[in-house]
C-alpha cells in the first residue's frame, strides 16, 4: 500500500514538472530595440509582424494587409532551470492559441538585427525584411 502511494507521489511530481516547464522557451538575446516592424512574405501573400519590447516583455501582432490580426502574444522571461532564463508566451486578446505563430515570433526575434532574411518555420518558407516604423 506504502509502495502504490509512493508511485502515484512520484508519478505526479513527474507529470507536474513536465507540463510545468511545457510551453516554456529558450529566452532570445535582447536586442535592446524598443519597436520593431517585420514584413513578412510568404508564397506572394504579405503580412507584418509588429515587435514591441517593453522592458524585456515582448508584445508581437501579427496583422494580414487589410489590418485584420493573425496573432497576438506577449513573451514574458521567467527563471527556470532548464535554460536559466526562458520564456513563456501568452495569449493577448481573445486569440485561440497558436503554436506556429510562436515559432516564428521567436526566430523573428533571434533575427531582429538582420535587415533582409528568411526562415522556415514548420516547413513553410517565410522572407521576411525590416521595414521603418511610420
Amino acid at each position: 500500500m506504502v509502495k502504490t502511494a509512493f508511485k502515484f507521489e512520484l508519478l505526479a511530481l513527474l507529470l507536474l514538472a513536465f507540463f510545468g516547464c511545457a510551453g516554456r522557451v529558450a529566452m532570445p538575446p535582447s536586442e535592446g530595440f524598443s519597436q520593431k516592424k517585420f514584413i513578412v512574405s510568404q508564397n506572394g501573400a504579405k503580412s507584418l509582424i509588429f515587435v514591441k519590447n517593453a522592458g524585456g516583455i515582448y508584445h508581437f501582432a501579427w496583422l494580414d494587409m487589410k489590418s485584420v490580426p493573425i496573432a497576438r502574444k506577449v513573451l514574458k522571461s521567467e527563471r527556470c532551470r532548464e535554460f536559466g532564463v526562458c520564456a513563456k508566451f501568452e495569449n493577448e486578446g481573445f486569440f485561440p492559441p497558436n503554436s506556429h505563430a510562436e515559432k516564428l515570433f521567436l526566430q523573428i526575434l533571434e533575427n531582429a538585427h538582420r535587415f533582409k532574411f528568411e526562415l522556415n518555420v514548420d516547413g513553410r518558407n517565410y522572407e521576411v525584411e525590416n521595414a521603418p516604423i511610420s
